[in-house]
Parts: C-alpha cells; structure tokens; sequence
C-alpha cells in the first residue's frame, strides 16, 4: 500500500540541542523572563509549570531517528511524511487505557511495518517504563526499548521505537518492564491511504496558515491531533498565544451546548505539543476554537549600538527587521556596568493579523513584556565594563498569527 501523503506535513520543531539537564520553569513576577539561549521549544513546554522538566533524550543515532518519527508520526494512520510505505503497515486505530495500580497509561498510538516498530504512550502516576514487551499471535515475544522521554517523574510522555520489521500483525498482547500482570491484549489493522489531509479530518486555513483537526475516537474518549501547514518558512511552536498575558493558550472547547470541556495536551517530546484529548460522553458535535498559534521563523539581525554612561538614557531612532516584523528602538539605558536596556515599540496592534512576540540573543538576556497583550516592551543584555559599543545578534523570531480557526468535531 503506497501512502499517497507526501510534503503537506507541516515542519514540527524539536529541541536543537537536546540534552539531560533539567528544565527550569520560568519566573512570571511582572512579567519579566529571563533567557540563558534556550530553544523557542523549551521555554514554551516550561512556560506553564513551576516543576522541573527533565528531558530523557541522550545524543545518538537510534535516538534522533526515533525523535523524527515523533514528529512525522499520526496515532491511528502512521507515519505521514514520505514518498512511499510499505506495502503492509500495521497501526492501533484507537486509543488504549491500561490502569496499573493506582495509575494508567495511554497507549496513544502504535504503528508496525517491515521497517520499524513505533509506540507511543502518555502516563499518570507511574514510573518511567524502559521498555515494552510485545507477544504476537504466534506467541513470538519481542522487547522494545524505550527512546526518549519527556515529562516529571510520575506524569511522563514516551517513545518505543524499534528499527527492523518486528512481526507484529492482528491480534498482538504488550506489557510493561515487569508489569505482566497488566498485560493488554489489542488489535492492530492495516492502514489505509489518503490523498490529503483534507480526508482526515476538517481543514480551515487563514492568514497564511491551513490547520487540520484528526479526530480519533476512543472507548470514552476523543484524541485529537492537531496538523498544519504554512504559506511561509515558519513553524508553530505553540497552538495557541506565546504570551503570559493570555495565561492560557486560549483555546476554547464547547459541547452542543455551548458548554465548556475539558481537555488535557498529551505532553510532546517535540514542540509544540499537538495531541489533545478530552472525555467524549455523548455524539456532539463539538466546537474547538483556536483563537491564535505562535510561529518562528529561521531569521537573524545584528545591531551595532552605542552604549551610554551609567546611569544614563538615550534616545535613538534606529530600527532593525526580523521575519519581515519593523522593530524601532526607542532609547537606551545603562542601568550599571555590566548591563544595557533596550527598549522598543513593537507597533504591536491587536487587529493585525500577525504580531511580533519575542526573538532569541547570542548572550544572557532578559525582556520585559506589557502585562495586558504581552508585546514586548524592553530587553537588556549583558555587556562589558567599560565597553562604548556592542554588537548583538538577535535570531528566531516568535511571532502571533491571529485566527480564529473554528472546528467541528463528532
């Protein structure tokens, strides 16, 4: 069977430089954030928490493939992004639950071909599994490692993946680790193929951006897998609004009612997280409103300024470009020796469709945005004692694309 998808898949970022140290959450007090040259990705998966993240991804080849397959693959169809598929792939259309003690894990999504075996799982108040033992019709037991990680110590999201055909067809049972006990007996289907992302779900496009819902239904609940696509170089980092002032990310799920669900994100191992879930009781519809995501782009600038004495401010006039976004400094200011404030005039308005939020430096740094729309108001930087001038490159702007996308879902 040919998988007739091909380039539509929309570039889904992962962390540049992956590694075991902790991520820390970030400090809201008036709205200042302090940057140490993290990834777009990190600080956004941190944004939300206090606790400490800790990313279970070590550097080598086996794991980086599986970080890819991560970010190509969809629970219920498969992989997506490339030119041809196996004849035969074998896929979990639905969700599982399986309860072990006092918590559970969902099986999100798992896939086999005579490539690779791929799973994929979210977990509550349970230890990180290491692997996953799988038992085919035959009675043939394979144990597949596991790849990465990405959570706290009992809330975690993993990737089991196996590189080789694995004869995993039908009726197949799993464990995991040690947990025989909960051993869970599933049935994998043949995938089938698509023209489009349009055949899998609802697709609505809008200032640049074309976004898909995939709706996969469980046993009592609905997974919903959020694909898109950009008219631009970009790629979304968050669905939803980057800044504190929104202190969610907006994103408004109603019944036939009118009245607001619930729903959880599956925590991803790459940003931005893209799956939801919530509990499905009756037929729907459902209305999902996406009010805005947040998307960089590969772009840099360097500023040559001149530095005022301590304790002094100066005004300026000069401007600088990213992604196409006009960014005028207004003044600067010294506040000691080793420190300078840039602040800025973003010409941030609420009804453009699009909107500059924040963008990366090449040292420590520090940027203060406005309480109420999270433009971004001022940045400063380390610099040297005594220096009269810096340069600085500015890089990755993360910028608002304004919708809102309104989706359907039964």
């Amino acid at each position: 069977m040919n998988n007739k998808i091909k380039d539509e898949m929309a570039s889904i970022p992962i962390p540049s430089a992956l590694h075991s140290r902790s991520l820390k959450g970030i400090h809201e007090a008036q709205a200042v954030r302090v940057s140490r040259r993290k990834d777009w990705s990190k600080t956004i998966a941190a944004a939300a928490i206090v606790a400490t993240l800790v990313f279970g991804a070590l550097f080598h080849g086996e794991v980086y493939a599986a970080i890819q397959k991560s970010l190509q693959f969809i629970p219920g169809i498969g992989v997506v992004k490339e030119e041809t598929a196996p004849e035969e792939r074998w896929i979990l259309k639905e969700p599982v639950r399986v309860e072990i003690g006092d918590g559970y894990v969902d099986i999100t999504g798992l896939m086999s071909d005579e490539k690779e075996t791929y799973m994929t799982v979210s977990a509550f108040d349970l230890p990180r599994f290491e692997s996953v033992t799988f038992i085919n019709e035959a009675g043939d037991s394979f144990t597949v490692s596991r790849s990465m990680y990405v959570g706290t110590l009992n809330e975690w999201t993993g990737d089991f993946w196996h590189n080789g055909a694995l004869p995993l067809a039908g009726k197949i049972s799993f464990y995991f680790d040690d947990y025989r006990e909960a051993i869970t007996s599933i049935s994998l289907a043949k995938a089938e193929s698509y023209a489009g992302y349009d055949e899998l779900g609802q697709t609505v496009k809008k200032n640049g951006a074309a976004i898909t819902l995939i709706p996969n239904h469980g046993a009592d609940r609905m997974w919903v897998n959020i694909v898109s696509r950009l008219d631009d170089d970009g790629h979304v980092i968050k669905y939803g609004y980057l800044d504190y002032a929104h202190r969610d990310s907006g994103i408004q799920l109603t019944n036939k009612e009118g009245n607001p669900v619930a729903f959880e994100w599956q925590q991803a191992t790459g940003a931005p997280n893209r799956v939801f879930s919530f509990a499905s009781h009756d037929e729907g519809p459902y209305v999902l409103t996406l009010p805005a995501i947040t998307v960089s782009e590969k772009d840099k600038t360097k500023l040559t300024l001149t530095i005022p004495p301590i304790g002094e401010t100066s005004s300026m006039t000069q401007s600088f470009e990213l992604a196409d976004f006009k960014v005028d400094m207004t003044k600067l200011e010294r506040v000691d020796a080793t420190t300078l404030k840039v602040y800025v005039d973003t010409h941030y308005k609420e009804s453009d469709p699009r909107s500059i939020m924040q963008f990366r430096l090449d040292r420590s740094s520090m940027l203060k945005t406005n309480e109420r729309t999270g433009e971004m108001e001022f940045f400063q930087f380390e610099i040297e004692p005594g220096s009269k001038k810096v340069t600085v490159e500015l890089s990755d702007p993360a910028f608002l694309v304004r919708g809102p996308w309104t989706f359907t879902l039964n």
